[in-house]
């Protein structure tokens, strides 16, 4: 559901940007586009997009990004890549980047399907939102050893990806960078990093408080959430397509920003998440996930072979994909006491679907 959320707001997007959010280069040199970011010392430039009003040069093959360009007898270092700058850029084979570089901006490599493998300069600090979204064949990322920040869904969609290694640098992680990441087995930190810690493949902030990412492909059917963990990030077990047991620990305080975001999204063979009876935030009942109070059911697990289902008497909320994916439930009735539905709370059709409540609940 959240791809073809995504999916339309991203052609929604591209329209707007196309006709009222266009910025012209500066000038062109070498069959590349560029922004003038510093007009004064240090002088520097952006690459960055085409538009219609100079001529077409297309983004394709191998290309390799000069450290420096000259311009009206000024020499400009290439600092940027600017937003959208290679954008849906299918053709573009490899691409090197200059040791000048430090910032790789939103959507700047979007949908590149034909690149493989990309290397970030050691310079580069920032990489932007959906920077190599849906670059659906890249299977090798190098990045920068002194990077800090990689913004919101920055690798999501790349099914090419199977490991990962995060630098000792990296302070900064947004929402979930690897989202349906298919085939990722193993997200790594470097060594000394202050931020992030690594267990098994498994990605945790450095106290391992906090479970950031699980890799969607990890071949294990059971995970035990570690003690130390008192909170699981949103989308942390999203698309895990090989889990089929949760075991939540019992010191978890909070799921995502709240519990109607979307943590076991997509985990289409899972078949029982347990909370334990001592803990004191969440319960499961026959293998259901709900808040201690039994009046939120956040997570009804995708692989759970039962037919037919009714939500406890008592349950006022349906979380964010509580039913999203799920394979064999067919008939499912909802207590009068339901007054709200969170966000893609039911991703399937079915047979029978029965709701008691006497006027309709808030979506």
């Amino acid at each position: 559901m959240k791809r073809l959320y995504f999916l339309f707001a991203t052609l929604l997007f591209a329209g707007i940007f196309n006709v009222l959010n266009a910025t012209e280069p500066d000038f062109t040199a070498g069959g590349i586009h560029y922004l003038i970011t510093s007009g004064e010392d240090p002088l520097e430039v952006s690459v960055t997009y085409e538009t219609e009003d100079v001529p077409t040069v297309t983004y394709t093959g191998n290309m390799v990004i000069p450290a420096t360009v000259t311009f009206e007898g000024k020499k400009y270092a290439v600092t940027g890549i600017s937003e959208h700058a290679f954008y849906d850029c299918k053709t573009l084979k490899s691409i090197t980047l200059p040791a000048t570089l430090e910032i790789i901006s939103k959507y700047a490599f979007f949908n590149c399907e034909g690149l493989t493998a990309i290397i970030v300069p050691n310079s580069v600090k920032e990489i932007g939102y959906n920077a190599f979204g849906e670059c659906n064949s890249l299977k090798t990322v190098t990045l920068s050893s002194t990077l800090e920040k990689i913004g919101d869904n920055a690798f999501e969609y790349c099914p090419g990806l199977t490991s990962i290694t995060l630098p000792a640098s990296l302070k900064e992680i947004k929402n979930d960078i690897f989202y349906q990441c298919k085939n990722l087995l193993s997200i790594k930190v470097g060594a000394g990093s202050q931020s992030f810690s690594s267990v098994d493949g498994v990605l945790f902030n450095k106290s391992l408080s906090a479970l950031i990412r699980y890799p969607a492909a990890k071949p294990n059917l059971t995970f035990i959430v570690p003690k130390s963990v008192t909170r699981i990030e949103n989308y942390a077990f999203n698309g895990c397509s090989k889990l089929t047991e949760i075991t939540l620990s019992d010191t978890l305080q909070s799921l995502g920003d709240n519990v109607l975001f979307h943590v076991f999204e997509n985990c289409n063979a899972l078949t029982k998440i347990i909370a334990g009876s001592n803990n004191r935030n969440f319960l499961s009942d026959e293998g259901v996930l709900f808040n201690k109070e039994k009046t939120i059911l956040i997570q009804y697990p995708a692989g759970k072979k039962d037919n037919s289902y009714s939500v406890p008497a008592g349950v006022r909320v349906i979380g964010g994909s509580a039913f999203n994916s799920i394979r064999y439930l067919k008939n499912l009735t909802l207590p009068e006491s339901v007054n709200e539905i969170g966000a893609f709370s039911f991703g399937t059709t079915f047979d029978r679907f029965v709701v008691l409540a006497k006027k309709p609940p808030r979506v």
